[in-house]
């Protein structure tokens, strides 16, 4: 049986100094992060975070060679910004109610179904 698979790894974006949440977008770091992942990094629901995922896999070699790349691109994408990624389920010290939704169909409905309002408060 061949197996075939996918991993997708979400991040809060933080300063690297404090480790305090960037509750909004940087454009210039997740472009870079984006260039030098081969496009494996993007925006996830929330703006202060990020997600890397990789292409459809054969190997666990593979997908480990993937996940490293990406990993290493946001680290440097951060460095180049001040800005560091964590990988937690959520983020201790973070004030929800002043997150950003990142402006996209599918999370308007994700918000809607979280009941978290319409999917547009703080939509930048």
């Amino acid at each position: 049986m061949d197996l075939r698979f996918g991993i997708e790894e979400e991040f809060f974006v933080v300063c690297e100094d404090t480790q305090a949440l960037i509750p909004h977008a940087h454009e210039a770091f997740l472009a870079r992060a984006r260039q030098l992942s081969g496009g494996a990094v993007r925006r996830e629901l929330l703006q202060s975070q990020v997600e890397a995922a990789t292409p459809v896999c054969e190997t666990f070699a593979e997908a480990r060679a993937h996940l490293q790349r990406s990993r290493a691109a946001l680290e440097e994408a951060g460095r180049c910004h001040g800005l560091a990624v964590i990988a937690a389920g959520t983020h201790p010290t973070a004030d929800w109610p002043l997150q950003l939704q990142t402006d996209k169909k599918r999370y308007d409905a994700v918000m809607a179904e979280l009941r978290a309002g319409d999917g547009r408060e703080g939509r930048t």
